[in-house]
């Protein structure tokens, strides 16, 4: 135990993640405290909390590339700058929504705390090279847009349409983290940016295993990008859904799994000539079919 190292965390560079769940704590205390018709109070603590992380993020523009927690957090441009995109989209989001939800008789203040929260998961996919840790903000987002795609509780097709997005989400995060398994199996290592390395010295066996496992990682975040021919999901859980939380998943959900499939395949150079052209059928496909 003498030698276990406790890791360095910069607190200003995880500082936009922590605001954004620290302000869905602080609107579901609200909520627990003094529930009501109106959520007022919810919605204007999480637009000032959502501001303060994209201030905070921004701020940290002119900084040099860096990692936190032994590796698992970057801060680079690439990331920043979809932590902004992503902020912003769940606040217009938020912006519009209290008129919404009262017009449409859903009084649940617990909107609130979980767009946020699944924001928090965006946030954390894209700024990381860790298949698990990017595993952990799928589930983090996934899990809260399946309660959120079911909120207008007195209507059917909204309960439906959660009920289809958690069954066939569960089945794409199966896929996401059986291929994390055959990616750790083929080169030891969660670190796509160690895959990559690992490649150029594999036999032949081994690579086919990274292989397999890379396929079911694409698999998994073209569930979630909506690439054909894994979108038929979509229309069904868009036409059920509340139309905030619908603009909502459009988004943020998107832009965290484009981007975070944008670092994967930037982390896996040296298997270019094993996914581009598969990408190049998906781009096409996604584009006419879908």
């Amino acid at each position: 135990m003498s030698n276990l190292a406790v890791p360095q965390i910069d607190w200003l560079m995880i500082a936009p993640i922590a605001i954004v769940a620290l302000t869905g704590i602080l609107a579901l205390i609200i909520e627990t405290i003094a529930p009501q018709r109106t959520n007022k109070w919810q919605w204007l603590v999480s637009i000032l909390g959502l501001a303060l992380s994209a201030f905070a993020s921004v701020k940290q523009f002119a900084l040099i590339d860096d990692t936190t927690l032994a590796g698992l957090f970057i801060r680079d441009r690439f990331g920043l700058v979809l932590q902004v995109v992503i902020v912003g989209a769940a606040l217009l989001s938020i912006l519009f929504s209290e008129n919404y939800l009262e017009q449409k008789r859903i009084p649940f203040g617990e909107f609130y705390p979980l767009v946020l929260w699944s924001t928090v998961g965006a946030m954390v996919m894209v700024t990381t090279h860790n298949l698990l840790v990017i595993f952990v903000g799928l589930e983090i987002l996934s899990i809260a847009l399946y309660v959120l795609a079911g909120m207008s509780r007195s209507e059917e097709k909204s309960e439906e349409s959660a009920m289809k997005y958690f069954l066939l989400g569960a089945f794409a995060s199966a896929f996401l983290l059986y291929g994390i398994a055959f990616v750790y199996g083929s080169s030891g290592s969660l670190d796509m940016r160690m895959v990559n390395a690992a490649w150029t010295t594999q036999d032949g066996a081994t690579r086919g295993l990274a292989m397999f496992g890379g396929a079911l990682i694409l698999v998994g975040l073209a569930f979630k990008s909506s690439l054909v021919p894994f979108h038929q999901w979509t229309p069904d859980v868009y036409q059920g859904a509340p139309t905030n939380v619908a603009s909502f998943m459009a988004s943020v959900s998107k832009i965290a799994a484009l981007g975070t499939l944008w670092r994967v395949l930037d982390d896996s150079r040296s298997m270019t000539s094993f996914y581009l052209p598969v990408l190049i059928v998906l781009a096409i496909l996604t584009m006419t079919v879908g």
